[in-house]
């Protein structure tokens, strides 16, 4: 379940997003004046079009402050590819150097066209991206926001793949220390839905999931001795159209228990916890009990029924699929 939501929460690293971003943050950075047309005159858009910026900047030596919209007209660059960018993005930031960080980003119709030639005649692939995005950074605490859209099509691959995320927020709290064992606590409440399609463009045969959580909290204790303690609580729900056989639907609500969290004999959560209790739906995990050969085995809890697993392996590694 981890390792779906890190991968949800790292969707947003898209390449069309992240070239976007650094475009963006690249112009934003050197803006003077703040309303002008960059051509290739300017180092940008080598191979035609432009780059208009208009907005205000009015930071200071201690402050980041600025409202600046950019919107790329065809901009056509080769780097490693032939690319063509078009749409605006608008970015917000409010930043107190070394206290605090408030950012927005909204995409207007941000597309990536990718060409295999120098006439940008043959189209290989296109990316388009809208939406909304922000992050409040309190240095110890903060949230993160998105709602959108990205799609992708491979033109050569003949694929297509269609991202939606609505609603994404995660409240974050990081008090981590830097020493040797690291202490403190990580923190992360995630709400919000995830959908994914995708098309072979060939047949039109589609396929795709849709992903949410609510008031899902991850939280991890680094403590003082080396030891870790981990803590799930929400629910996670999921759906396959068409339903894939050996994957996972249908909602599963966490628990663990507060005085019995997960807890791991170091600060690698990749190993199976040592102790601790965890209810998922109507299952009771317990961590640690006994029958272990190697590692301390799982006993899992229906009702009345028991089954006890040599380590965490056993259960499958919680994958959403098995296939």
């Amino acid at each position: 379940m981890k390792t779906l939501l890190d991968k949800m929460k790292n969707q947003l690293q898209a390449p069309a997003i992240k070239s976007a971003m650094k475009k963006a943050s690249q112009l934003s950075a050197s803006l003077a004046p703040v309303n002008t047309t960059l051509t290739s005159a300017d180092g940008v858009c080598m191979d035609g079009g432009s780059i208009t910026v208009t907005g205000t900047d009015d930071s200071t030596v201690s402050t980041t402050v600025y409202d600046v919209t950019i919107t790329f007209n065809n901009c056509r660059d080769y780097v490693i590819d032939y690319t063509e960018l078009s749409g605006s993005m608008r970015l917000v930031e409010n930043t107190v150097i070394g206290s605090s960080s408030d950012t927005s980003l909204t995409v207007t119709n941000f597309s990536e066209k990718i060409y295999s030639d120098s006439l940008y005649t043959f189209l290989s692939s296109a990316d388009v991206l809208n939406g909304s995005f922000s992050s409040i950074d309190d240095m110890t605490s903060g949230s993160n926001t998105a709602s959108g859209s990205y799609s992708s099509t491979d033109y050569v691959g003949q694929l297509a793949m269609s991202f939606t995320f609505s609603g994404l927020r995660d409240d974050w709290i990081d008090t981590e220390t830097l020493t040797t064992p690291a202490t403190g606590t990580i923190q992360d409440t995630v709400n919000g839905t995830f959908s994914f399609i995708a098309t072979d463009t060939s047949s039109g045969f589609s396929a795709g999931f849709t992903f949410g959580m609510t008031d899902f909290t991850d939280q991890i204790t680094y403590n003082a001795d080396g030891t870790t303690d981990e803590w799930w609580d929400g629910s996670i729900g999921m759906s396959w159209n068409p339903p894939v056989a050996g994957c996972l639907a249908g909602t599963i609500t966490f628990t663990t228990q507060v005085d019995d969290p997960m807890h791991y004999s170091s600060q690698d959560l990749s190993i199976c916890p040592v102790s601790g209790t965890l209810t998922a739906n109507n299952a009771t995990i317990q961590f640690g009990t006994s029958g272990a050969v190697l590692s301390p085995a799982v006993k899992v809890t229906v009702g009345t029924v028991s089954t006890t697993y040599t380590d965490c392996h056993s259960l499958g590694g919680g994958s959403i699929c098995t296939m």
